[in-house]
């Protein structure tokens, strides 16, 4: 799943790997998600490749972590994740 937020100063795409389907195969299976997070410049062209041509920034665990980086690059303040992210953000509190 990616998700891309627009902000005053470039683009940020955040991509989560979720591999904890109990369905998968246990080599390929993971305890958490994982979020990477790429930036791209304003003044790329808007068709441009964020795997090609986007700064891999963060690839972890942690989605704060992933969206404190969104936050930096972007400028917003206050950002509304979209469902499908707010559902790790659930997870997570769940686990603590």
């Amino acid at each position: 799943m990616k998700h891309t937020f627009y902000g005053k100063s470039g683009r940020a795409q955040i991509t989560v790997v979720d591999l904890t389907d109990p369905r998968l195969p246990e080599r390929k299976r993971r305890d958490e998600p994982e979020f990477q997070v790429r930036l791209l410049p304003r003044s790329a062209n808007r068709s441009t490749a964020y795997t090609s041509a986007g700064d891999l920034t963060y690839t972890g665990s942690d989605l704060s972590a992933a969206m404190m980086h969104v936050r930096a690059w972007t400028g917003l303040e206050e950002i509304e994740l979209p469902a499908c992210l707010r559902r790790y953000l659930i997870d997570l509190e769940r686990a603590n």
